[in-house]
């Protein structure tokens, strides 16, 4: 790696801990327009650091193979672990590169498409549909979210008039595994919504990346408008009181994921996420485990 791109790296990593201690300051907090800045750009740096640890680590894991290379016992061992690492670390510094690249400002906006039939009347309507469901189909290949505004049909089938938009917001964050077919993200009749837990944990880093979300799902309790007064609701997730640093998480069902829990903790300027799908026992307990397990290895 270039001498100035692991000295950019090493900023950065100053940077992301300097953000976490500014996040977590309580000036910080009683300014909103700050702390939605900050968290924005913790979340746009967050994952180069994360490729970045993971480079060194590849690096730390060379340096001690050829330090065991000198061991006859460990020879063979230590060959095939210097010949995985080396063929590992070029893609790995790839992957950095790409991640330093700037990013495109239209990344995360949407795109108006408006189709109308021409001339030629249900001739014209049929292909207008046929050309809908064109881009309905690409769209979905590229993981993005397509939402009708207004469609005007023809007695054949076709359209007279489509708008839709098509959402990329899912693919912008790197989630493309994600396939939303409600707004609500429930199944139904004939169609059922797929994600993947490492796309639910990149949702989730983005998600807390707004301060008003992050606010609402470290609250334990909250004041809800019911007829003559309010009624309390409280959180669901158990670990807001029982895991320190836990941030937010929720719980779920649907018939294919089975129960599910999503949480994110922070400790010590470090975040991370934990997606149970399929739940069998106490979901809580296997969360916790894992964080534990997690916040104990090497950054």
């Amino acid at each position: 790696m270039k001498p100035s791109i692991r000295q950019k790296l090493d900023l950065l990593v100053d940077r992301l801990d300097e953000i976490d201690r500014m996040l977590s300051a309580p000036s910080t907090a009683s300014d909103m327009d700050q702390f939605r800045k900050l968290s924005r750009e913790r979340a746009e740096i967050e994952p180069v650091i994360v490729q970045f640890n993971a480079f060194r680590q590849a690096e730390r894991d060379l340096e001690e193979a050829e330090a065991m290379h000198g061991d006859p016992e460990m020879r063979e061992f230590a060959e095939e672990e210097i010949a995985a690492t080396k063929a590992r670390l070029p893609g790995l510094e790839t992957d950095l590169q790409k991640l330093l690249l700037p990013r495109d400002p239209n990344d995360e906006k949407s795109v108006i498409l408006e189709i109308r039939a021409g001339t030629g009347g249900d001739e014209s309507a049929l292909f207008a549909g046929d050309l809908f469901r064109m881009y309905s189909r690409f769209a979905e290949r590229q993981r993005w979210q397509v939402e009708v505004l207004s469609a005007s049909e023809s007695d054949l089938g076709g359209y007279r008039a489509t708008i839709a938009r098509m959402t990329a917001k899912a693919a912008s964050l790197g989630a493309r595994h994600t396939r939303a077919m409600s707004p609500s993200g429930l199944d139904g009749p004939g169609w059922e919504t797929l994600t993947s837990p490492h796309d639910l944990a990149l949702i989730y880093r983005a998600a807390l990346t707004y301060p008003i979300i992050a606010q609402i799902m470290r609250q334990p309790t909250a004041q809800f408008p019911d007829r003559g007064g309010y009624k309390t609701l409280t959180a669901q997730n158990k670990l807001l009181a029982r895991y320190p640093g836990d941030l937010a998480g929720k719980t779920g069902y649907t018939d294919l994921a089975g129960d599910t829990f999503v949480t994110v903790a922070q400790r010590d300027g470090r975040r991370l996420a934990v997606v149970l799908m399929k739940g069998d026992g106490p979901l809580w307990d296997q969360a916790v485990g894992l964080l534990d397990w997690g916040f104990a290895q090497p950054r």
